[in-house]
């Protein structure tokens, strides 16, 4: 790995928003595709607002998006390679 300077800091950075177990919870979640807070809220058993606070967390480092359709809000992945790194570490862990 070599890792320098601005690279350095936007890679730790990412690491510290995906520390936080509510945004994995977040994450499995959307792995179906664009969803509402509220149908997160429901598939993991957090408050709306707290959903909401952790998507606008994600979405200001662009690991989620918001589309917005009609009067709606829909949150997604913004990118599958998230997804695979997530999975990659799981696979580690429990494997070691």
């Amino acid at each position: 790995m070599n890792l320098q300077g601005d690279a350095l800091e936007l890679v730790s950075d990412f690491f510290k928003i995906l520390a936080e177990p509510n945004r994995l919870r977040i994450l499995c979640a959307l792995k179906s595709g664009p969803q509402t807070a509220i149908a997160i809220s429901s598939a993991i058993g957090l408050k709306p607002a707290e959903i909401t606070q952790q998507l606008n967390i994600m979405a200001q480092v662009r690991i989620v998006r918001r589309i917005k359709a009609g009067g709606v809000i829909y949150y997604e992945i913004t990118d599958s390679n998230v997804l695979f790194l997530c999975d990659l570490i799981s696979d580690s862990l429990v494997n070691s």
